[in-house]
């Protein structure tokens, strides 16, 4: 179970600093594109977007990619069938919930954070 704790924050940190390095570029090369009549709230929001993009694609990566080394981890203890199959089952599922909550908490907080600065420029 250690193992396979340890395999899943490794590849977790690997997407998260996959996304980390996407949004250090984009927000390099964003001066490149920032239009001449774009205001700086719009610049600050596809770039809000792009970030959640980039941690989306990257977290999902590494979900696939814990997946696929998982079951090269559990056949390396040569389990018999029915206990493989449902450490898998659980060990996946976990990982996914994992995942997927970290990401909506992300969602939230950029959902919320758009909420309050389009209030605060409204009054």
């Amino acid at each position: 179970v250690q193992e396979t704790r340890d395999m899943f924050w490794g590849v977790f940190a690997g997407g998260k600093d996959f996304a980390k390095r996407s949004s250090m570029w984009d927000l390099i090369f964003m001066g490149w594109r920032w239009g001449r009549d774009e205001q700086l709230v719009t610049v600050v929001l596809r770039w809000l977007m792009q970030l959640l993009m980039n941690f989306t694609l990257g977290l999902i990566g590494a979900l696939f990619v814990f997946v696929w080394r998982l079951w090269g981890l559990i056949a390396a203890y040569k389990p018999d069938p029915l206990t493989a199959a449902m450490y898998f089952g659980a060990a996946a599922l976990s990982a996914t919930v994992c995942v997927m909550s970290y990401l909506a908490l992300m969602y939230a907080a950029a959902a919320g954070t758009v909420g309050v600065v389009g209030k605060a420029l409204v009054d």
